[in-house]
């Protein structure tokens, strides 16, 4: 990429608590609306099944915009969801907090 092609992309960051199969309407129309680059989600106290739904319903929307989907959560998670890129690629933006992992699953 060339300091002209340079442009500003948008980071997402979901709410803390949602219901997946009602915010997966309301995401796709967000990613819709202009050129994200990453989605963040950055659920609170859920338990294991909760988050495991989430990320079963959310992820594809992301996916098949060609978006980054990104966990905010316990390092774990990464390995069962198959993150594919590990938090030392480079990235546009600026990296994730200590501990955290990202990538597009």
């Amino acid at each position: 990429m060339t300091e002209g092609d340079a442009r500003c992309r948008l980071y997402l960051i979901t709410p803390p608590a949602l219901d997946p199969a009602r915010f997966a309407d309301d995401l796709a129309a967000a990613l819709d609306a202009g050129d994200v680059a990453a989605v963040q989600l950055r659920l609170k106290d859920i338990d294991d099944n909760t988050l495991r739904r989430a990320i079963d319903v959310l992820r594809p929307v992301a996916q098949s915009r060609g978006v980054a989907f990104l966990l905010m959560t316990a390092p774990i998670w990464c390995a069962r969801a198959a993150v594919t890129a590990p938090m030392s690629a480079p990235m546009t933006w600026r990296s994730p907090p200590r501990g955290a992992c990202w990538g597009r699953i």
